[in-house]
């Protein structure tokens, strides 16, 4: 085996791996980046719908586990599908409130 043939095979190796240790890096970087708006757009919307105080709180329903789950009501031109459903869960996953 010759020297040429050795240094190819050898610098060939080391791009191959930097290529995929950088293509790895780039794929968890933009992946956290995306779960990271799409969190903060859901946490914009659910802020945005209780300030607007479409949360009914005076009608509550308990739901199969017992717990109170309010009522939400969408006003008509917040979405544009007729058939949207919206619910809010606490940390824990009980359900808070809920659009009919």
């Amino acid at each position: 085996m010759s020297i040429r043939l050795r240094l190819t095979v050898l610098y060939s190796i080391i791009l191959g791996l930097t290529l995929i240790a950088f293509s790895m890096l780039l794929y968890l970087i933009l992946s956290q980046m995306t779960l990271n708006v799409m969190v903060g757009t859901l946490e914009d919307e659910a802020k945005r719908l209780l300030d607007r105080k479409v949360i009914d709180t005076q009608i509550f329903v308990y739901n199969h586990q017992g717990y109170r789950v309010g009522r939400i009501v969408l006003p008509a031109s917040t979405f544009a599908a007729p058939q949207t459903y919206v619910q809010t869960v606490s940390p824990y996953g009980q359900i808070t409130s809920r659009s009919d």
